[in-house]
């Protein structure tokens, strides 16, 4: 089955840490921003640092092929909506277990990479698939249906927007991750075009972003006060972290790099969400947060575990 080569495993665990640090940043923008801005604003960052690392990087990029721009654009977008779903869940105080099913999307990109790129799938594959459906029901909250007062607004059923909205962060985050599969599949080399697609993806988020800001406000509304600009610059310094780690970790198949970032992140985004912010976690929620942590020894385990399944068996 052969050796997980240990540079992109190192950067597969530093993304893990900048996206848990990602988490802490998210809720601190959103707590002081409105979310088009937000998005907006960390983006804009990241696509400055992207054209800068484009200079440095014309022997590896290819401008002619359009497949890097249908892939970019189309994870810019999907980045957008999230950030709007993020800050409802900031706003209905359950931004970490948002984030757990966010990182949990992982799921779907190594199915995904299986039936569309053809990446090989073990027995650890489909353990931690089974430890993630009941990371789900413990997840779930059992609370009954009930109104609540967000921003002065009432909002009834909350159980079940809680689990649409969760469900939908884990949809989006899915398309953002296995943007990154497709790249690497179609433009071989975790450098080739790197950088140019994550200039297109920050630069369509931004767009997007302050469009829908400008178009859906009111006009004294209209200015980006100076903690939207700091919140979002902070969020898009961590993504920027997060995008250039990721691409050497690419090397990585989806089914060990992705459970290694995406667990990481789960598990420190959520203590330190809950540890700065005081958002609670009940003890059902926690052993939620824990299985999370065994997809990620499963990952970084999976060709042992897998030989060692196969002699057993």
């Amino acid at each position: 089955m052969g050796t997980i080569p240990l540079a992109p495993l190192i950067f597969a665990f530093l993304g893990g840490i900048f996206s848990a640090l990602q988490g802490l940043s998210y809720k601190f923008a959103l707590l002081n921003s409105r979310p088009f801005p937000c998005v907006a604003i960390l983006n804009l960052t990241m696509a400055i640092a992207a054209i800068i690392a484009l200079y440095f990087t014309q022997n590896s990029t290819d401008y002619s092929d359009y497949r890097i721009y249908i892939i970019a654009v189309s994870q810019g977008v999907a980045f957008v909506i999230t950030v709007y779903f993020l800050s409802l869940a900031s706003k209905m105080g359950f931004l970490g277990i948002g984030w757990t099913f966010l990182g949990m999307s992982v799921i779907a990109v190594v199915g995904g990479a299986a039936v569309f790129l053809g990446e090989a799938l073990y027995s650890t594959d489909i353990l931690s698939l089974m430890v993630f459906i009941i990371m789900i029901m413990f997840m779930q909250d059992n609370d009954t249906d009930k109104t609540a007062d967000i921003e002065g607004v009432p909002i009834k059923n909350m159980r079940m927007i809680k689990n649409g909205i969760c469900i939908i962060l884990f949809l989006l985050n899915a398309v953002i991750l296995i943007a990154y599969r497709f790249k690497e599949y179609y433009f071989s080399g975790p450098e080739t075009n790197s950088a140019l697609m994550a200039a297109v993806s920050g630069l369509t988020a931004a767009v997007v972003g302050f469009t829908i800001h400008f178009i859906t406000v009111k006009k004294e509304d209209l200015k980006i006060t100076k903690l939207e600009w700091k919140g979002g610059i902070l969020v898009g310094l961590t993504l920027i972290a997060i995008v250039f780690c990721n691409f050497p970790a690419n090397k990585l198949p989806a089914a060990i790099m992705f459970p290694i970032i995406q667990g990481i992140s789960i598990l420190g985004g959520v203590v330190l969400i809950t540890a700065f912010y005081k958002e609670q976690l009940s003890l059902r929620k926690k052993i939620g947060v824990l299985l999370a942590v065994v997809v990620i020894i499963l990952s970084a385990n999976r060709v042992a575990i897998a030989d060692y399944i196969s002699k057993i068996l």
